[in-house]
């Protein structure tokens, strides 16, 4: 067998006996702060000789969700030939898709590199249009144009879950 063949067994070893040790002893409990409890998870190493929960290391795992964000936008509307009729600028809360999807790699004889992956992507399920409105908007000198406003329209996700990884373009 290959050096890098037998580094890449030892080591996915190492990972599956690492794995398989907390498999009996994890804990999931929700618990409460910024995010909701239903979208956060808390895994905890349970110890055998007295049943308390052992809080170090604490991993933090989020599930696949929408959630929204505040972004910065800013749109420059151009004349015919190019050049900068206004600028507008805004604030908006808009979808995303973030967390984590269970994703992993295991031996198998029946694959070359000898490792089977499976990889899974928090990702939209369907995408709609929403109109945002920017009311800072300033003329190509910079100033203020008053009660003027630009609707825009941008794409986000309406929903989100994990799918099977893919290079997608």
């Amino acid at each position: 067998m290959s050096t890098k063949a037998n580094l890449a067994m030892n080591l996915t070893l190492l990972f599956i006996l690492f794995v398989s040790s907390f498999n009996d002893y994890l804990v999931s409990s929700f618990t409460s702060s910024s995010v909701p409890a239903s979208q956060r998870i808390e895994w905890r190493k349970r110890t055998d000789v007295d049943g308390e929960l052992n809080s170090s290391p604490t991993i933090w795992l989020h599930k696949c969700r929408t959630m929204e964000t505040l972004v910065e936008m800013s749109k420059d509307e151009l004349g015919t030939n190019g050049e900068l009729i206004r600028r507008c600028h805004g604030q908006a809360l808009v979808s995303k898709c973030e967390g984590a999807c269970i994703s992993n790699l295991r031996p198998s004889i029946q694959t070359p590199t000898g490792l089977l992956k499976e990889c899974n992507c928090c990702r939209e399920t369907s995408m709609h249009s929403k109109r945002i409105v920017l009311d800072n908007c300033f003329d190509l000198d910079d100033n203020a144009l008053e009660d003027e406003k630009m609707i825009i329209t941008v794409n986000e996700p309406r929903n989100c879950a994990c799918f099977k990884c893919a290079n997608r373009k």
